[in-house]
């Protein structure tokens, strides 16, 4: 995600929250920079993102669920300005440990990589049905950003 592609697009599209999982930030903008390169002049780029402000309001501590007779056991906290998710289960008599992270990036935080990366954000949407991007209430946060003629 972070070395553009080979050719160029009329769009580029990186969706369910498909974005914010590295070690070193600096591969958000890098990411951000590859997008760009990837566009053909006057393209567009969408980023569909969770609603992070909403998911840490929401957060749920930890729950267990089961599948197929294997119990899982999930726990989730904000460190470092990240959402963790820890899910803990035993299968065949051996135990397992997954841990996901990810950047609680807000978009005041995408905006600033837009800027840097010279994307233009042209909308906001909070939801599927593209209703308006609102950071207390919407589920998701998509944007839809524009690589102006260079």
């Amino acid at each position: 995600m972070t070395v553009p592609y080979h050719q160029q697009f009329d769009v580029v599209f990186n969706l369910f929250t498909s974005f914010g999982y590295f070690e070193d930030e600096v591969d958000n903008l890098n990411t951000i920079i590859a997008i760009k390169k990837n566009l053909y002049d006057n393209g567009r780029a969408v980023i569909d993102f969770m609603n992070a402000p909403k998911v840490i309001k929401n957060l749920v501590p930890q729950d267990t669920k089961t599948e197929e007779d294997i119990t899982f056991h999930q726990k989730r906290y904000v460190k470092n300005d990240h959402i963790y998710k820890e899910i803990t289960f035993t299968d065949g008599g051996r135990d397992y440990k997954f841990t996901e992270r990810v950047h609680a990036l807000t978009l005041k935080q995408f905006q600033s990589y837009f800027e840097k990366a010279g994307l233009q954000l042209t909308a906001c949407y909070g939801d599927y049905n593209l209703t308006p991007y609102n950071a207390e209430t919407s589920d998701r946060l998509i944007m839809v950003l524009s690589k102006e003629t260079e």
